[in-house]
């Protein structure tokens, strides 16, 4: 019973936020679309954003391990922080090689996940669908050798990896 009264909950949350979702998917089909017209600004830009991101985590996960209450592993908290801060510095300073990297990190990401994927749908047989879900890792295992060759992106000059 008790199930039943949450689903019904988030089904009251959801038409309350309505307005929001709608409004975060017509921002996030104007964004993608952008991104798409200019890959090149906005794969600075996700460096530019990771970069920083890495660098604000560093920082406080260093704070914490030095001004923190919690006493254990404070040094390898610190040595964290310390990685996160020089990852952080390196992707601001290196731009075109922080999209580089990116790009090959993805790549291999999407590369991993449609050899997975392609390997549970196969033993999915059995099972009605299981070949979208074999497009799907086939999907991905194209998309990752596409830009794992930087051929898809355009965001960076072509190098062989």
């Amino acid at each position: 019973m008790s199930n039943d009264a949450s689903i019904t909950s988030a089904a009251a949350d959801l038409s309350k936020s309505r307005g929001w979702l709608i409004a975060g998917g017509i921002l996030s089909i104007f964004v993608g679309f952008s991104a798409i017209g200019s890959p090149l600004i906005f794969s600075l830009v996700i460096a530019q954003f990771l970069g920083l991101f890495a660098l604000i985590s560093g920082v406080i996960s260093l704070a914490l391990a030095v001004f923190g209450k919690h006493k254990g592993h404070r040094v390898l908290e610190a040595l964290s922080g310390l990685i996160r801060i020089a990852a952080g510095i390196a992707l601001l300073n290196c731009l075109t090689s922080s999209v580089l990297v990116i790009t090959l990190i993805f790549a291999i990401f999407l590369i991993v996940e449609g050899i997975f994927v392609s390997v549970t749908a196969l033993s999915m047989r059995a099972t009605p669908g299981w070949i979208w879900m074999l497009v799907s890792g086939a999907a991905s295992l194209v998309l990752g050798r596409c830009g794992r060759k930087n051929k898809m992106t355009g965001s960076a000059p072509s190098a062989d990896f």
